[in-house]
């Protein structure tokens, strides 16, 4: 543990500001993370969050990172459930960390998942997927995709998958309505016919 006297007393490093200063990594940390070196010699932050799994026996990531697009965590059920949800590459995943051999679970994406779908996997920049959280679940919408709720279970999309029709309840009424249409036109034809037959026998 470090004492008062092997403390270093540095003047506040100005984030974001310009400095002719040169700051050497064992003059502002022990250890840095997230950052990598630059051929220059100065440090720049990586391209993505770090890895949230680290690496397996044989020393490779899980082989689902790819072009990132979104990361997100909530917690539910009064935060008695910690969701994290990644969208990488073509799939959306939860975290199942539950599960050391396999930690990421595809929700949605590929042919396999609760909600197939095609996420394109460009390169080109685009807006990252939306994440919102609700009382009951999260709203997810992925550029180029279909809105999903996830409750933490189950994933389902949101909205119809094409325009919807005529419902059947409404055609079911509207054939009944048709329908007494008719009965009431049948009716009323009826009684004048009866009211002629009735006038001609007087």
């Amino acid at each position: 543990m470090a004492t008062q006297e092997n403390r270093l007393s540095k003047d506040p490093l100005l984030l974001r500001g310009e400095s002719g200063q040169l700051l050497t990594t064992p003059e502002i940390a022990a250890r840095i993370e997230n950052f990598v070196p630059t051929p220059e010699g100065t440090l720049r932050s990586i391209e993505g969050p770090l890895p949230y799994v680290p690496r397996d026996k044989s020393g490779n990531f899980p082989s689902i990172y790819s072009t990132m697009r979104g990361v997100f965590h909530a917690t539910l059920r009064g935060g008695a459930t910690d969701i994290l949800l990644l969208h990488t590459g073509t799939g959306i995943y939860s975290f199942r960390g539950w599960r050391p051999s396999d930690p990421w679970e595809e929700i949605a994406g590929g042919a396999g998942t609760q909600v197939p779908m095609s996420l394109p996997d460009s390169s080109a920049p685009q807006f990252p997927t939306q994440f919102e959280a609700t009382p009951t679940g999260i709203v997810i919408v992925p550029h180029g995709g279909r809105a999903i709720f996830f409750d933490g279970d189950v994933a389902l999309p949101l909205g119809y998958s094409e325009t919807p029709g005529l419902h059947a309840l409404v055609q079911q009424a509207r054939n009944q309505m048709i329908e007494q249409g008719m009965r009431l036109v049948l009716t009323r034809v009826t009684h004048s016919l009866s009211m002629k037959i009735l006038g001609m026998a007087a």
